[in-house]
C-alpha cells in the first residue's frame, strides 16, 4: 500500500478531500461553464462580423455591396501623371443615390481633397446596376505631386465637412483605399 493510501485511511470519516481533489472539481466545473458560454457566443454571434454587421453569407441573388474605383483616362490602373483627369466609377447595385467623397493622402500625410470641394460640393453617385461613371472627375494638379499616394474614396449618405469624413463621424456606405502612383 502506498504512503498516500495509508494517510487517507487514517483520516476520520467526514474529513474533506485533499486539496488536489477539490481543485479538480473546480477545474471540471470551469471547463463545463466555458464550453457552455462558448456555445452561447457561437450561436448568438453566428452571422455577425465584429463590427455588428451581417456576415458575408447572403441569399442567392442578393446584391453585393458596390465597389468604388478610380482611374486616369488613357492610363493603366493605379498609374497617373500630373495634369491627368481622374474619373470615379462604381460597380454594383445601388438602389439609392449617395454622395462621393474623395481625397489623395500623400506619402507625407498631407490630404489633397477633391470632394467635398471647399464649397462643400459632393458629386452624386448614380443609382443602378453594373459599372458606371460618377458624373464629375478631378484633375491631378501640382499640389498632389509625384509619388506613391493613397486615394481614399467614400460613398456617404449626407453632406458633412472633411474632418467629419476622416474622423468617421458617419459610417460610409462604401469605402475604398486605392494605391495611386503619380508621375511628373
Amino acid at each position: 500500500m502506498a504512503d498516500h493510501d495509508r494517510i487517507i485511511e487514517t483520516l476520520p470519516r467526514g474529513t474533506p478531500a485533499p486539496r488536489a481533489t477539490r481543485w479538480a472539481g473546480w477545474i471540471a466545473l470551469g471547463a463545463a461553464l466555458s464550453g457552455a458560454i462558448g456555445a452561447v457566443v457561437f450561436v448568438v454571434g453566428a452571422g455577425r462580423r465584429p463590427d455588428g454587421e451581417a456576415s458575408g453569407f447572403t441569399a442567392n441573388g442578393a446584391a453585393a455591396a458596390p465597389v468604388l474605383t478610380a482611374r486616369c483616362l488613357g492610363r493603366s490602373d493605379g498609374g497617373c501623371a500630373l495634369g491627368d483627369k481622374l474619373v470615379f466609377e462604381v460597380d454594383g447595385a445601388m438602389a439609392q443615390a449617395g454622395l462621393l467623397a474623395a481625397y489623395v493622402e500623400r506619402a507625407d500625410g498631407q490630404r489633397i481633397w477633391f470632394f467635398p470641394t471647399s464649397g462643400r460640393h459632393f458629386p452624386t453617385v448614380p443609382t443602378g446596376e453594373g459599372r458606371r461613371l460618377v458624373s464629375e472627375a478631378a484633375r491631378l494638379g501640382d499640389e498632389v505631386g509625384p509619388g506613391k499616394h493613397t486615394l481614399w474614396l467614400y460613398i456617404v449618405d449626407g453632406r458633412m465637412d472633411r474632418e467629419a469624413i476622416v474622423a468617421g463621424a458617419q459610417r460610409p456606405r462604401v469605402a475604398a483605399a486605392i494605391p495611386l502612383l503619380v508621375t511628373p
